[in-house]
C-alpha cells in the first residue's frame, strides 16, 4: 500500500487509493499538483499500467498505458507539461526507449515514443535542469538478473531537439543513487552502488 507524511503533524496515514499492480517505479509530478505513476514490477514480470493521483481529492485514476513495459528508470515533468519516461528494463534485456506521456491528452492520457538514449540503461538518475534539458547518470546496462556493466557515463537531453548525446562520465560507475539539482544549477550525484 502507499503512505503519505504529514510533517505539519508528524503522521504517517495509509489512507491512499490503492496502486494498480506494479505501478510506482516512474513517479512525477505534474504542474497542476497531480501525481503520474505508471510502470514497474508486477507479480508476473514488468508492467506498462498508468495512474494519476489527485492529492486535493485523494483520488486515484487509471490512466492510458505506457507503449512498453519497463521498470527502474528515471521520469520527469518537463517544462511543456509532458512527463519524460526514460529507459529502465522490460522482461528480457534494459532499454534505451523513452515516451513522452500527456496526462492532459483525452480521455485517458496518451504516451509516445521519444528519441532513444545514446546507451540502454536502468537504475540510474534523471535530473530535470533549470534550462529544460534533462541529465540521465549512470546505471547499469545488460538483462535483469545477470552480471551486468555498471556506468559511470551520463547523457544530456537537449530541450529543443530531444535528441540525446553522451555528457562526460564520472570518476566511478554507480547505480540507484541519488541526484540533487543544487540552486547553482549543478547537479549533486551522491551514494549508490
Amino acid at each position: 500500500p502507499s503512505e503519505i507524511f504529514s510533517p505539519i503533524l508528524g503522521t504517517w496515514s495509509t489512507d491512499v487509493p490503492a496502486l494498480p499492480t506494479g505501478t510506482g517505479s516512474f513517479v512525477s509530478v505534474l504542474t497542476n499538483g497531480d501525481v503520474f505513476l505508471a510502470a514497474g514490477q508486477g507479480c508476473c514480470g514488468t508492467v506498462a499500467a498508468a495512474a494519476l493521483y489527485t492529492p486535493t481529492t485523494n483520488t486515484l485514476r487509471t490512466m492510458a498505458n505506457l507503449l512498453a513495459t519497463r521498470a527502474a528508470g528515471g521520469a520527469v515533468t518537463l517544462p511543456n507539461g509532458q512527463v519524460l519516461v526514460v529507459g529502465g528494463y522490460n522482461d528480457s534485456f534494459t532499454l534505451s526507449s523513452t515516451e513522452l506521456y500527456d496526462a492532459s491528452a483525452s480521455p485517458n492520457g496518451q504516451s509516445q515514443f521519444g528519441l532513444p538514449l545514446s546507451q540502454s540503461r536502468r537504475d540510474h538518475s534523471t535530473t530535470l535542469l533549470p534550462n529544460g534539458d534533462v541529465l540521465v547518470v549512470g546505471g547499469q546496462q545488460g538483462a535483469p538478473g545477470i552480471q551486468n556493466l555498471y556506468l559511470s557515463s551520463a547523457e544530456l537531453r537537449n530541450s529543443v531537439t530531444g535528441a540525446w548525446g553522451l555528457s562526460g562520465t564520472m570518476s566511478i560507475a554507480r547505480l540507484a543513487h541519488t541526484a540533487t539539482l543544487l540552486q547553482s544549477g549543478a547537479v549533486l550525484v551522491a551514494g549508490g552502488y
